[in-house]
C-alpha cells in the first residue's frame, strides 16, 4: 500500500494502522524497499522529504519509520531529532536506511550548508 501525503485529503479515510513510513528522496531506494515490503502485506506510506515525513508521522502514527540519512532540506538526522522531541512520535521506532558510513559522508556533503 502506497499513500503519499499529497494524495490525501480530509474526505479520505486513513487505513487502520500504517505499519511503516518510508522517508526517502530516492525513487530507486524506495522502489527496492517497497518491493521487499509488498510481499509481507504491510501498510506503507511514503514521504519524499523530511518535512513531509514529519507531517505524515504526526498524522499517521506508523509502527516504524525508516529514514534516509541524506536528503535535501531536513536531513534524516534532523528529522529523527524532531520526531523524538514530539510527544506523538517520540516512542515510534525509527531506523536509518542508508549505505555505509563512508558512503553517507560522501553523499551527504552535497546537502550540508
Amino acid at each position: 500500500f502506497l499513500m503519499p501525503l499529497n494524495s490525501l485529503d480530509s474526505s479520505q479515510d486513513f487505513p487502520a494502522q500504517i505499519d511503516i513510513l518510508l522517508v526517502d528522496d530516492s525513487p530507486t531506494d524506495l522502489r527496492l524497499l517497497l518491493e521487499m515490503m509488498r510481499k509481507r502485506h504491510l501498510e506503507i506510506s511514503v514521504a519524499l522529504d523530511g518535512e513531509t515525513g514529519y507531517t505524515q508521522a504526526l498524522l499517521l502514527q506508523p509502527r516504524l519509520i525508516l529514514v534516509d540519512v541524506c536528503m535535501p532540506g531536513i536531513t534524516g538526522y534532523a528529522l529523527a531529532n524532531r520526531l523524538k522531541a514530539h510527544p506523538r512520535t517520540r516512542d515510534i521506532p525509527l531506523k536509518f536506511a542508508r549505505d555505509s558510513a563512508a558512503e553517507r559522508a560522501i553523499n551527504c556533503s552535497q546537502y550540508q550548508r
